[in-house]
């Protein structure tokens, strides 16, 4: 993750506005598209990241999901899981399938 995006990601972990917040068997979670539609920002518990998306075409680009906003590298595994939980909050945001490449 890059430096820049720490103030940014901290802010909206903090965020109960913009972010869509769910929780889920204890867990919560925050989910928002930034910019214009060209990144994602995923909340897990106390983690978080930026990752790639197209808003546009409703595609997650997963190779861009690499580490937490704590510098935890996440595995093959956890993407895997990761982007099916991100996809499955999406349609309950945004109302549309979130393709995962």
């Amino acid at each position: 993750m890059s430096n820049n995006l720490k103030p940014l990601i901290d802010s909206l972990k903090n965020d109960f506005e913009k972010v869509h917040r769910f929780e889920e068997n204890g867990e919560l979670f925050g989910l928002l598209i930034l910019g214009r539609g060209e990144n994602l920002f995923f909340q897990k518990g106390d983690k978080a990241f930026i990752c790639d998306i197209s808003a546009r075409d409703s595609e997650l680009d997963t190779s861009s999901i690499k580490k937490w906003d704590d510098g935890t590298k996440i595995s093959l595994n956890q993407k895997t899981e990761l982007a099916v939980k991100i996809a499955e909050l999406y349609q309950k945001s945004y109302k549309d399938k979130l393709k995962i490449d």
